[in-house]
């Protein structure tokens, strides 16, 4: 998907436009120049207020944007037929893998589901789902499995980087994917899969994730991996080598019968090596 988005849901709440793609509230940037543009146009985020609930259209209209929260996106996606009918995810789990994860997330998933009226999950900030209540047995449940260890989210000293080892900015990713696999499976599983570096560096990165993934995948702790991660090709210096060495967790995924899905980026093959590419 290639859009850009409002993301809402901090602590207490921050409004925001962001150029990711798994959100809670959706916007299109329509281009402004004329003809064709080879990249596509990304917006990065953007603060808008604090609060508790979402955003306004009118708030996202004054940014140039035109917001969708999850039940417009259900319908724009044809799924909600599915969600209607009690096809909701129940019984399946769904593993997000993501770089450095959140302290706020918690809180964020439960704000968030309070905001759209979606079913707060085991282990949420929730009224009645508070992480210590979350006793197993408890579905649907939200849990977090620090794989290899995470560093504090902290942010980063002023430097002249390109923002891929921002802990805080991640943060952000971290809870866009939450909340919107949540958005679109209300009654799965939710299992936040966190790594200590970022992905985003090629075989710098990629390893740590996979390794992530293959802990997930040999354990049957989930049914879906989400992967919301990239880098450019060239990042793999060994070019295929490097490349058939990250595989055995996909090769594994479909022996299980796991479905992985990908991210496409904002740039997808025109990315460039060192970016940090969210989806």
């Amino acid at each position: 998907m290639f859009f850009s988005f409002v993301r809402w849901a901090m602590r207490p709440v921050a409004l925001l436009v962001l150029g990711l793609a798994f959100v809670p509230i959706v916007v299109i940037i329509s281009a402004v120049a004329a003809g064709p543009i080879v990249h596509p146009r990304v917006s990065e985020w953007q603060f808008l207020a604090s609060g508790i609930t979402p955003p306004s259209q009118a708030a996202c209209n004054a940014v140039g944007r035109r917001c969708f929260n999850p039940m417009a996106m259900s319908n724009s996606y044809n799924y909600a037929s599915l969600l209607t009918s009690g096809n909701k995810g129940q019984g399946k789990t769904i593993a997000i893998i993501d770089s450095f994860g959140s302290d706020t997330i918690r809180n964020d998933l439960g704000v968030f589901s309070t905001a759209f009226a979606l079913p707060h999950l085991c282990g949420d900030s929730g009224p009645s789902t508070p992480a210590g209540n979350c006793a197993p047995g408890n579905t649907p449940r939200f849990d977090i499995l620090e794989v290899q260890g995470s560093p504090p989210p902290s942010p980063p000293p002023p430097n002249n980087g390109t923002g891929q080892e921002n802990h805080n900015l991640w943060a952000l990713e971290v809870s866009l994917d939450v909340e919107w696999a949540h958005a679109t499976a209300p009654m799965a599983n939710i299992l936040l899969v966190t790594i200590p570096t970022a992905e985003t560096l090629g075989v710098q990165g990629f390893q740590q994730m996979m390794n992530a993934e293959q802990y997930v995948i040999d354990h049957h702790m989930a049914d879906v991996v989400s992967q919301s991660f990239g880098a450019g090709e060239g990042s793999f210096h060994n070019g295929l080598a490097s490349l058939n060495q990250l595989r055995q967790a996909f090769v594994d995924a479909q022996a299980n019968n796991i479905t992985v899905l990908a991210s496409s980026g904002d740039g997808g093959t025109t990315n460039i090596y060192k970016e940090r590419v969210a989806a």
